[in-house]
């Protein structure tokens, strides 16, 4: 839990600064949660609400939470 916390306010430093990147690349063993860390910078992101979290209750958040966000993929490598 500690470095989704540490992922979290790192993401919301790059947004408070205006300093994002075009794109991430989050790396590590399975146990740091990158899927979890992906999914709140990109929720943060598409959000309406202009804020360094995100609301939950506009429709850009709803669309996410449902899966049927149309700019959001997440590729998940198949298992064997």
């Amino acid at each position: 839990m500690q470095v989704l916390q540490e992922t979290e306010t790192l993401f919301t430093g790059f947004i408070r600064q205006n300093t994002l990147s075009n794109a991430y690349l989050l790396t590590g063993s399975s146990s740091i949660s990158r899927g979890n860390a992906a999914q709140f910078f990109a929720q943060i992101l598409m959000c309406d609400a202009p804020n360094t979290s995100f609301c939950g209750t506009c429709p850009q958040c709803k669309a996410f939470q449902e899966q049927e966000h149309i700019d959001f993929i997440q590729i998940i490598p198949e298992t064997t």
